[in-house]
Formats: C-alpha cells, structure tokens, sequence
C-alpha cells in the first residue's frame, strides 16, 4: 500500500477538503498527498495521529497496524511528554548556567568600572 493509499484510507469517507480542514491543511495539499507528490509536514502527521488515531509508524512505512487503541495511544503520549520534560529540564538547566555566566561578566565589569573610578 502506498502511503498515498494509506492517506486516502484514514480519510475514508470526509471529501478532501473536510480532511484538509480537520488537519488545518488545504484540499489542494490533501490531493497533492494522495497523488504521493508531497509528504505531509511533521507537524501535520501529529496531528493525523491525534485526530484519527493513526499509528504513524504504519502512516510513514505501512508497518504494523493503520489505527492504535488508546491504551497504546496513552503510552506513546506518555513516552513524549516524558521525553519533553527532560528536554525542558535540561534547558532549565542551561538557562540557569547562562544566568550565571551573565552575572558573573556583569560583576566583572564593575569591578573594572569601579577599579577605573578609584584612579
């Protein structure tokens, strides 16, 4: 199947343009899908996968089932967010360093400044 078929497929019945609107999209992009002249945008296979409950790796390689069930779909949101929070932490954690590193240049120069003054 290819993945113009597997797009076709999860918009079953809705024209092309109600599919299009439901992912914020155009019936031209739709088309343009189906016909296998372009790939939907990353953001846009997410939304695929929240609104029709698609398995995106079947979406992208035809492996495995077209649709999950929501235990499965609680999972993979759950490996995201987890994912996600560490992300933010670990830039928290950068944000703080450079926090710092600002403080300490901002100490630096008025140590200069100050040094300078007393001349």
């Amino acid at each position: 199947m290819t993945f113009g078929d597997r797009i076709r497929l999860i918009r079953g019945n809705l024209s092309q343009d109600e599919f299009a609107n439901m992912l914020g999209s155009s019936r031209n992009v739709v088309s343009r899908w189906e016909c296998e002249n372009i790939i939907p945008k990353g953001s846009i296979i997410l939304r695929i996968f929240e609104v029709f409950n698609v398995n995106i790796n079947w979406l992208l390689s035809d492996k495995g089932e077209p649709y999950i069930d929501d235990l499965d779909r609680l999972d993979e949101k759950q490996t995201s967010f987890e994912k996600l929070d560490k992300r933010i932490n670990g830039l928290e954690k950068q944000v703080q360093e450079l926090a710092n590193k600002i403080d300490n240049a901002c100490d630096l120069i008025k140590k200069r400044f100050t040094n300078k003054m007393d001349i």
